[in-house]
């Protein structure tokens, strides 16, 4: 993550920087290696960071489509408690 924040700090214009430390944040989210719900309202205002800075980036998408599934598993899991 360290990397990623100094390449912002460097260019916060680089698109691919945010859509890393989104992935990070995703993935410390998707094992609980944090509060998950905190990890995963940074995945969102980092990916989108990362969308308004290139909407044309391969992924964005990738990141989307894996954020949507685990948020849905996650709602499921809730419902059949």
């Amino acid at each position: 993550m360290k990397f990623f924040e100094m390449s912002i700090m460097e260019d916060k214009n680089y698109a691919k920087a945010y859509s890393g430390l989104a992935d990070c944040y995703a993935f410390i989210g998707n094992y609980m290696i944090a509060d998950s719900k905190e990890a995963f309202m940074n995945a969102v205002k980092y990916a989108r960071k990362a969308i308004e800075l290139d909407p044309m980036l391969g992924e964005h998408t990738l990141l989307w489509e894996l954020f949507w599934a685990h948020i849905t598993w996650i709602l499921m899991r809730q419902r059949r408690k």
